[in-house]
């Protein structure tokens, strides 16, 4: 009889199916560019997007940003997701010596959509400029009763119904 058992659990050193790049990604990868496509892409950036590059850079051990400001960045061009990928990947480090443009790529392309998902929500949402009718308006606000039907329905233990009948009656109109 044998002791070994079959486990569902993967091996920890196994390989992981990641979904495949975008087809835009994948030419992006095999593009080839100039000298000055590159310092032109690289004179368009703004300084946060520079900063979140220059990391991007020293994370993969890439001598300068120009090929990640020529033909990276111009696909999702939203610094937040970069900087997030970057935090993300940070535990790829203490692995290999440098980071793989291609994970960092996934990771951005994650938070993108997860960005563009958040902007847009699935359900249509109220105009607000238009006026709703008042019945759904009280459906909303869960204002179905008016006001005087709710002192109606108290009955004759209310504090003002007390005055109304009590000794104070006749100082009190109603």
């Amino acid at each position: 009889m044998s002791t070994r058992s079959t486990s569902n659990v993967a091996h920890p050193f196994g390989t992981v199916n990641t979904p495949p790049l975008p087809p835009k990604v994948l030419a992006a990868l095999q593009a080839k560019y100039t000298r000055a496509e590159g310092r032109r892409a690289r004179e368009k950036l703004h300084q946060g997007e520079i900063d979140v590059l220059e990391s991007c850079r020293e994370a993969l051990g890439w001598p300068s940003i120009t090929s990640l400001a020529a033909k990276y960045y111009p696909l999702y061009p939203h610094r937040k997701a970069w900087r997030h990928a970057l935090l993300k990947c940070r535990h790829c480090k203490c692995k290999t010596a440098t980071l793989n443009i291609k994970y960092l790529l996934h990771v951005v392309i994650t938070k993108w959509e997860e960005i563009l998902a958040a902007c847009y929500p699935p359900r249509e949402a109220l105009n607000r400029l238009a006026h709703l009718p008042l019945s759904i308006y009280r459906e909303l606000t869960g204002r179905e009763q008016s006001i005087s039907t709710e002192v109606a329905r108290k009955g004759p233990g209310d504090r003002q119904e007390k005055y109304y009948r009590g000794k104070f009656a006749g100082l009190v109109r109603r």
